[in-house]
């Protein structure tokens, strides 16, 4: 399944649902892009497209209040 594009999400919190988009391209195995919510964004890194692992980390761009 292809992974790149633009996509919107709703993850759950401890602060209650927030909104975000990834921003996503794959190239040969590895997995790059950005995390952005509330005006901010972070880069994913150590991103993999490989099935049994997980797809990448980015700091979290939504702000404790």
């Amino acid at each position: 399944m292809a992974v790149d594009g633009n996509w919107n999400i709703t993850m759950s919190t401890p602060m209650g649902e927030r909104s975000a988009t990834l921003s996503l391209k794959s190239s040969g195995g590895t997995l790059t892009g950005t995390q952005a919510a509330d005006g901010n964004s972070g880069e994913i890194f150590d991103g993999t497209t490989a099935a049994t692992t997980s797809p990448g980390k980015s700091p979290s761009p939504i702000r404790c209040r």
